[in-house]
């Protein structure tokens, strides 16, 4: 098999020239920077800083409910809040322990396992496509009481039960999120 000069002066130049020339071999400090000068070194791409402590807050939710919801349109109204307070609904991610510690491990868990949520590049959890359709039908449908989403909204910004929630005429313990 016989290669063209033409098939090798496709190569690179500096290694064109290298194997096109009929003289000796180059020396290893001309070879090194033939090779420097056809891939030069991107820089290292700067590491995010680390985050000390817990995961703050500042997504909208101050306080959170001691005992949620688990059943029925009172719980629909709670997650949806959830979802409109971290700011998911708009395609925004809420760290897994933020989610936790608001809707608690169970729930989190069973979205992640039924895909309406989903693990993003950056670590945070955010609404699948699946997720978005299933929680958007609920609203669409009147499967959901928006003034008691309001009302959990003003919880986790204040930590105050207004009337709204149902179990305002009970005594709703909250803690700080």
């Amino acid at each position: 098999m016989t290669t063209s000069i033409s098939a090798v002066e496709t190569i690179v130049a500096p290694v064109a020239a290298v194997v096109a020339a009929k003289t000796k071999a180059p020396t290893k400090a001309k070879a090194d920077k033939a090779v420097a000068a056809v891939t030069k070194a991107k820089p290292a791409a700067k590491k995010p800083a680390a985050t000390k402590g817990a995961p703050k807050a500042a997504i909208g939710i101050k306080f959170c409910l001691i005992d949620r919801p688990v059943s029925g349109g009172n719980l629909y109204a709670f997650t949806q809040a959830v979802l409109n307070a971290t700011g998911m609904v708009k395609g925004a991610g809420a760290s897994k322990a933020l989610l936790t510690t608001v809707m608690g491990a169970t729930a989190v868990r069973y979205h992640l396992n039924k895909t309406t949520f989903v693990m993003n590049d950056k670590g945070l959890i955010v609404l699948s496509a699946a997720g978005k359709h299933s929680f958007g039908e609920r609203v669409t449908k009147g499967q959901v009481d928006q003034t008691i989403v309001e009302g959990y909204e003003q919880l986790f910004r204040d930590g105050k039960a207004n009337a709204n929630l149902p179990m305002a005429k009970n005594q709703v313990m909250i803690r700080a999120a």
